[in-house]
């Protein structure tokens, strides 16, 4: 119970943290683990002997109680990752005003992916199918943890979504037993309809003509759906160095999956004039003197 813990007593106010190290971890690495804890150390300045007394460097001071509930953090985000038996325990040395803080950990055998399978993927191609399933974030063998398997799904369903599958959803589900140390995970996959590339609506032109905004876009009509296709027409657009600002997404407003196409929207604002003078005489080579 986090409200069981001490108050902060008026001597943490003076103690300055000079260290703060991680021992016995292996799966996280000590910037993640520090990432995840209230309690931070002292700027290099404010720890380096040969000048902290002069009092430079930002100084971050020891907090007992918030030092009792990261243990409780690192617990959390151990037993997220697949320890379910990982220890942890500080080691504080102090003086009447400087602070040295270690975090020993054990972590235990990690409960792990026996199982990973994908379903719903029958409307795709064989290659298609392949090409989802390899070099996922989390395969049979890894710990089990659970922010990698979100990133799982959201790996699947962008690979499927650049196969023309743009109403993709993924739901998972697992078990983990922690007796077997084994978890076995199910994606099921809802692809939704298969759709093209419908209407490309251009906004936010003035002197550039929506026929050269529409040359540099790799998504077009009739072509197959792609996030990929979408993020590359905004690196064109950005890259022409015709635009300052440029977005390339799906016009929500307008979009009906029974329609078959998934209709664009481009927004734009241009360059100065002087800095498209000189983008179009880049794009277009051996025409740069009709500009």
């Amino acid at each position: 119970d986090l409200h069981s813990f001490p108050t902060r007593r008026s001597s943490d106010l003076h103690i300055v943290v000079r260290k703060l190290d991680f021992e016995g971890n292996h799966a996280l690495s000590s910037d993640v683990l520090a990432a995840s804890i209230s309690t931070t150390v002292s700027s290099f300045f404010a720890r380096w002997g040969p000048v902290r007394w002069i009092g430079l460097g930002e100084k971050r001071y020891l907090d007992e109680t918030e030092l009792q509930r990261d243990v409780l953090r690192l617990q959390v985000l151990y037993r997220r990752s697949g320890f379910l038996e990982a220890q942890i325990d500080t080691l504080v040395s102090r003086t009447t005003q400087d602070g040295f803080i270690t975090f020993k950990i054990e972590e235990g055998e990690p409960v792990r992916v026996t199982e990973l399978a994908i379903r719903g993927l029958d409307s795709l191609t064989e290659k298609q199918r392949e090409a989802v399933a390899e070099d996922l974030p989390m395969r049979e063998g890894h710990p089990f943890n659970r922010a990698v398997l979100q990133a799982v799904v959201d790996t699947v369903a962008r690979r499927i979504r650049n196969f023309g599958y743009p109403a993709v959803d993924v739901f998972r589900e697992f078990t983990a037993d922690s007796a077997s140390y084994s978890a076995k995970i199910a994606l099921n996959v809802v692809p939704g309809p298969f759709m093209k590339i419908g209407e490309v609506t251009v906004e936010g032109t003035r002197r550039v003509d929506t026929s050269v905004v529409r040359s540099l876009l790799v998504a077009r009509p009739n072509r197959p759906y792609s996030d990929n296709e979408l993020i590359t027409s905004q690196l064109n657009l950005y890259r022409s160095d015709l635009f300052d600002l440029a977005a390339v997404s799906v016009d929500t407003a307008a979009w009906n999956l029974e329609s078959g196409t998934v209709p664009l929207r481009v927004r734009v604002a241009e360059a100065l004039p002087h800095r498209v003078r000189a983008s179009l005489g880049y794009l277009y080579g051996d025409r740069k003197s009709v500009v």
